[in-house]
């Protein structure tokens, strides 16, 4: 069931293009600490949260959603009182891996660094959307029609 959903799914893909056919430059969201710690509370909530709030009710608790609103206060608070976690952060730049970037934290803001987890996986870099999405639509041909989607993950890394 799951596999032919997303069939038909990636049959529904198109890529945004603009008006010279040219591929978006989305800007990738703010998913590491080092720059989650320089969003203002506001900001954070109406750029970044609001955004996919719609989404994450769908999946999410109201709880849970107000709980990363109450982890990126947390935060911010923690790195403007703690040193020892604000050189950490900062000595993270943008070539940073998720998981190394939030092995500092410990453990702390399990939901925000889940949302963010979120975020990060899909945008996961910054290839062209048509090139990503053909090399997809490739490999679910009609003779690998039962591909589960992590051996799917798999080959699309991959390549």
């Amino acid at each position: 069931m799951y596999t032919m959903m997303l069939i038909v799914d990636l049959n529904g893909v198109k890529a945004e293009h603009d008006d010279a056919n040219q591929s978006l430059n989305l800007d990738v969201p703010p998913v590491l600490l080092s720059v989650l710690v320089k969003l203002r509370h506001g900001p954070f909530v109406r750029k970044v949260l609001d955004p996919y709030r719609e989404h994450l009710t769908k999946f999410w608790s109201p709880q849970n959603i107000d709980q990363i609103e109450v982890d990126h206060c947390a935060l911010l608070k923690v790195y403007n009182t703690d040193n020892v976690l604000r050189v950490a952060i900062n000595n993270h730049g943008i070539i940073t891996m998720f998981n190394d970037a939030w092995g500092c934290a410990s453990g702390r803001y399990e939901h925000l660094c889940s949302f963010c987890g979120g975020l990060a996986t899909m945008f996961a870099n910054t290839t062209s959307v048509e090139s990503n999405f053909s090399i997809l639509k490739s490999e679910m041909d009609t003779n690998r029609m039962a591909l589960m989607h992590l051996s799917l993950e798999g080959i699309f890394q991959a390549k």
